[in-house]
């Protein structure tokens, strides 16, 4: 005779619930977040929400979080972390890219070795960020003005985005800049292209 096994479900108070959603409810931090350093369902949070927005389940949101649970600080340096890495994951791939591109030059190239550029230069649309870089959009570059000016060059990537900038005090945040990796022969100047 099959034996069945009894589920064992989790049982959560009264007070954790109305902390998971008085976490959710704060506006820049997700259901997603709160319920993963929770260790619970994002299905379940949102439930405890509709629960809470029913009457069933009575949050006051001056309440002291109960010390197991994670700080809304938390949550948002766990965004943040979670944007730099995504920034980090984007330049590495960037990087390798750079480094594909290398190697595929020196398996290609044997009469001389090709001079590689790698460019991050601020664009005018920096200037609304107001996190540093240059006070003036004369002094800045766009991915049209960086073609012209390095006209002879063969780009490899070239794209404008906004990252997360980290140069020191003044120049810190959410910049605008174009991006390049350009390739120069040396013996073949006149057969490089855009």
């Amino acid at each position: 005779m099959a034996r069945t096994i009894k589920r064992v479900y989790a049982r959560y108070s009264e007070s954790f619930k109305a902390e998971a959603v008085r976490l959710a409810s704060h506006p820049g931090i997700l259901v997603q977040d709160v319920a993963q350093s929770l260790d619970i369902h994002p299905f379940m949070l949102s439930r405890w929400k509709k629960q809470c927005r029913e009457g069933i389940i009575m949050v006051n949101p001056e309440s002291n979080p109960a010390p197991e649970l994670v700080s809304e600080a938390e949550l948002l340096h766990l965004r943040e972390v979670e944007k730099a890495y995504a920034q980090l994951k984007l330049e590495h791939d960037l990087l390798k890219k750079a480094i594909k591109f290398t190697s595929d030059a020196k398996r290609t190239s044997s009469v001389s070795s090709p001079k590689i550029a790698k460019i991050s230069r601020s664009t005018p649309d920096q200037l609304k960020h107001g996190t540093g870089g240059g006070k003036s959009a004369d002094l800045m570059t766009t991915k049209e003005s960086l073609m012209l000016e390095l006209d002879g060059l063969m780009f490899k990537h070239l794209t404008e985005l906004e990252r997360e900038v980290i140069e020191g005090i003044y120049h810190t945040g959410l910049g605008a800049v174009v991006q390049a990796i350009a390739l120069k022969n040396i013996s073949h100047p006149s057969s490089v292209s855009l």
